[in-house]
């Protein structure tokens, strides 16, 4: 097939598409005379046409070679426009080192890669001929990139080493390792990068931090139960020692009390036996005297009984008890105290009640003795499904710890309190008193 010339003067026709079908059936068919590859003229004469013709198809088959090689990374060289790109001393058993790695190994030039390996394909989760002559800046995050530049920076001026997060195609973020080393070939300057996958060595770390951190809430757990175990333990020694004071205590006061009453009482009576016995007149004072000693009694054994246990708190509740402590605080303490109340609070048995009486009295007691406050507000709340009460005096307040309270009444009110499983605290109000506020949960 011989190609028509353009007749002189005339403009050359605008090249039409080619169909290589067409071109290699003229090829093999000896219709083509002559052919030009590479500014390289081929003369197609008959003499010589099947020579010229396999020599052309050589390097048309050279060339797709050769792009397919440079698409799956397997070319150690590369002329782009008069520049190469080749790897000094590269060989097949580098390139099988290389490919064989479980790291990421890729060279840059410009920002460019040059070359990667399968296994730096398999971290991004990209088709590996994909990867040529893409920006690896890409697939860094946002966030690192700036990072990123530090470590190419000093890559080319030696050695560089960091952590990074890659975006990968799922997408997902990877974090990595980099190892970066200048790469100088001929008149090309580049970076040698090894990536290595650091999400084993995360998750571990994580794993291990998490590890940690359950050993050290343990640690401190049982360290917190240790401590509240030996402050039960301590706790019950004092209740049981404070019992043995009380006992101690009762008997001192019945024998101080009443029991001097009685023997008054027995006296007087023995002494009217005698002038009686002796015919002698007993006078209308001496039998007065008699019930006024009585009752004298009576009174010293009610006001026993009432410090022992309140008559009115199993008679008629807890908010009684506290009206009937308010008043008779007044009257020793000689200042002003009441009783509020929000909802219709009502704790769950008589246990509860008591040892709510019994924070309220120490309460008072120890505001009285270290505080000398004028005034005091028992004030008891239905916080449903639990219950609250609140001691609020005009105090300057302090905030004790059961672990360093040398007192056995403030002890004893936080071993009450943890036995009802609830909380304990000292807080200054908005009007600048001081409160004791003792927070029940529902039983």
């Amino acid at each position: 097939m011989k190609p028509k010339h353009p007749a002189p003067g005339a403009k050359p026709a605008p090249p039409s598409h080619i169909d290589h079908e067409a071109v290699m059936n003229a090829l093999t068919s000896g219709q083509v005379d002559a052919l030009v590859i590479k500014d390289e003229v081929f003369i197609l004469r008959q003499a010589q046409q099947n020579t010229e013709i396999e020599r052309a198809l050589a390097m048309l088959r050279e060339s797709h070679d050769t792009l397919e090689a440079i698409k799956r990374g397997e070319a150690d060289a590369l002329v782009i426009e008069g520049r190469v790109f080749t790897l000094k001393g590269a060989d097949q058993p580098y390139r099988d080192m290389v490919e064989q790695m479980q790291e990421g190994a890729l060279t840059l030039s410009g920002g460019l890669i040059l070359f990667s390996n399968r296994r730096l394909a398999e971290m991004l989760k990209v088709p590996l001929q994909e990867l040529t002559s893409r920006r690896f800046a890409d697939f860094v995050i946002a966030e690192d990139r700036a990072k990123f530049d530090d470590l190419c920076d000093q890559g080319y001026r030696g050695t560089s080493r960091g952590e990074i997060r890659l975006a990968t195609a799922d997408p997902s973020v990877l974090p990595v390792q980099l190892a970066i080393n200048p790469m100088h070939v001929e008149s090309v300057s580049g970076l040698c990068i090894i990536v290595t996958d650091l999400t084993q060595q995360k998750l571990f770390a994580d794993l291990e931090q998490m590890v940690a951190e359950r050993t050290r809430a343990l640690r401190q757990s049982n360290l917190a139960l240790q401590e509240e175990s030996e402050m039960r333990q301590r706790a019950q020694r004092e209740m049981l020692e404070a019992g043995t004071n009380e006992q101690i205590r009762l008997g001192q006061e019945l024998h101080d009390g009443p029991q001097q009453t009685l023997t008054a009482l027995v006296l007087k009576t023995k002494k009217l036996e005698r002038k009686v016995a002796e015919g002698q007149e007993i006078t209308r004072a001496e039998i007065e005297q008699l019930p006024r000693i009585v009752s004298s009694v009576m009174s010293d054994l009610r006001a026993i009984s009432r410090n022992i246990f309140p008559v009115t708190l199993e008679k008629s509740g807890l908010v009684a008890a506290l009206e009937e402590l308010a008043a008779n605080s007044e009257t020793l303490f000689n200042i002003r105290c009441k009783v509020t109340l929000q909802g219709r609070p009502a704790p769950d048995n008589i246990d509860t009640a008591h040892n709510l009486y019994r924070i309220a009295q120490e309460t008072i007691h120890n505001a009285v003795k270290h505080s000398r406050i004028k005034e005091m507000e028992i004030r008891v709340r239905d916080c449903a499904p639990g219950l609250e009460l609140m001691l609020i005096d005009d105090s300057p307040g302090f905030e004790p710890s059961p672990q360093k309270s040398k007192g056995m009444g403030l002890r004893n009110m936080f071993h009450r309190v943890q036995l009802m499983r609830g909380t304990l605290k000292f807080e200054r109000q908005p009007d600048g008193r001081f409160a004791v506020v003792c927070t029940l949960p529902a039983s």
